[in-house]
Parts: C-alpha cells; structure tokens; sequence
C-alpha cells in the first residue's frame, strides 16, 4: 500500500469519527494524523458511551465505504474496553455493537459528502481543530479540490 493511499484511508477514518462526533452532540476538541495512524480528542463523557460507541465505529464504517480495508484495532479495543465496563452479557454487547455499528453506518452515508471535506483537509494540513472540523460541516462548504481529486485516485487504488 503506498503513502498516499494509507494517508487517504487515515484521514477518511479520522475524519468521519471527527464527523459523528460534532453530529452526535459530543465535544470534539481536535483531529490529528500521526504517523501510521491518527487520533480525535474529544472531551471524555462517560454518560454518552453509546454516542462514544457509534463515533469508534463510523471510521471503519467510512474506509470500508471509501473503498480500502485498513481497519483499527485500537477503537475495537476502546469499544470492548466500554462494553466491559458496562457488564453486558454476550448477546447484550453484540446487540449493543451491532445498534452502534448500523447508526455509524446511517450518519457517515448521511454525511458522506462532509466526511470527504474534513478528510481531504485533514490530508492537506495533519491536524484540524474544533473549529475548522464545524466549518467544514456547515452547508456550502468547500475542501481544496485538487486534494479531493487526489484522494478519489488514491482510495480506488485499494480494490485493484
């Protein structure tokens, strides 16, 4: 996989968690790429871990979406991590997993065209604050053509 492609996978899988978050009502605080991976800060809510659920879903949701297979073993494991402290039996967290899983899927097709925005700009730039995140949200919002373009080259890549 090159550079280009698992940066375009990176920034669609931080992009739509950065997305969800801010839909969701929760606290976005920044998103980052780092290295081989990147991160969202979000304010921690410990009430809303059915929120936290869905927004740890919705970027593989959206790379599977964009075309590649790059997946995170890190939210699989904050997800757990939450559905453990919770206490839920087996049947109870595949429930609870499945019901995040289907609403990430529902807000990231929803707000597809915003996740590629916040993705390409994220490229672009390597880290967007709260603010850059929520202009690119908002209606008639635009993200730099030139690195759309590239991405929509790079992502395709992947299936070949």
């Amino acid at each position: 996989m090159t550079d280009t492609l698992m940066r375009a996978l990176i920034s669609t899988h931080e992009a739509a968690h950065a997305v969800t978050t801010l839909r969701l009502g929760l606290s976005l605080q920044s998103v980052t790429l780092e290295g081989d991976g990147g991160y969202v800060s979000v304010l921690d809510a410990p009430s809303r871990w059915r929120e936290t659920l869905v927004v740890l879903s919705a970027g593989d949701v959206a790379v599977k979406r964009a075309g590649g297979t790059y997946c995170s073993a890190q939210d699989e494991r904050d997800a757990w991590a939450i559905i453990n402290r919770r206490g839920f039996s087996a049947l109870e967290a595949a429930t609870v997993l499945g019901d995040a899983k289907r609403q990430a899927e529902q807000l990231v097709t929803d707000h597809w065209d915003t996740v590629e925005r916040v993705a390409a700009a994220l490229f672009r730039t390597g880290r967007l604050g709260a603010t850059d995140v929520r202009r690119l949200c908002e209606p008639g919002a635009t993200a730099d053509s030139e690195v759309m373009f590239l991405m929509r080259l790079a992502v395709p890549a992947a299936r070949r």
